[in-house]
């Protein structure tokens, strides 16, 4: 029986990005019982995410919260926004992703209507991340982005800020 299994093509866990540029457009992978790291990139504009840290962070939390997102954790390193987040959804992750993305980029390029200008640099990239040691490695990693934004990315910091108890977004399932 294992062996008839191995023909069948494993399931997709990746999505956007440069991942899959050039191909024929597939449906992002989803699970409602697993998180996702989702990565939101831009290289454009004279002004960087950080400077709008704030707004972008009071931005996250009001369309979470109408999407019924949880998001674990949050990195803005200036260039590229990292989240961890888990829907219950498909439809409400859509929702969110599309209206925070189209907001943050609203709001940092100051578009009107009838004046497009890209401001991602391509498509949202999501993984879908399991439980238990890839789901604490991608938290960590999120963490060191955040520490990376401060211009003091260093394991020894994150560990030391997670024994203190300084670090702490929301308590981990």
């Amino acid at each position: 029986m294992p062996n008839q299994l191995s023909f069948l093509p494993k399931p997709q866990r990746e999505h956007g990005g440069s991942h899959r540029r050039g191909r024929r457009k597939t449906q992002r992978p989803f699970d409602p019982k697993r998180t996702m790291h989702l990565t939101l990139r831009s290289t454009r504009g004279s002004r960087s995410l950080i400077q709008e840290k704030w707004r972008i962070q009071e931005l996250l939390k009001y369309i979470s919260k109408k999407n019924q997102i949880r998001v674990y954790r949050f990195a803005n390193v200036g260039n590229h926004l990292h989240l961890l987040v888990q829907a219950r959804k498909r439809e409400q992750f859509q929702a969110f992703l599309r209206e925070f993305a189209g907001t943050v980029a609203v709001m940092m390029t100051g578009a009107i209507k009838g004046s497009a200008r890209k401001f991602w640099d391509g498509l949202a990239w999501s993984k879908i991340v399991d439980w238990g040691r890839q789901y604490k490695n991608t938290a960590n990693y999120i963490l060191l982005n955040v520490l990376e934004g401060m211009g003091r990315r260093s394991k020894l910091l994150l560990n030391r800020l997670q024994e203190d108890g300084i670090v702490y977004l929301e308590p981990d399932p």
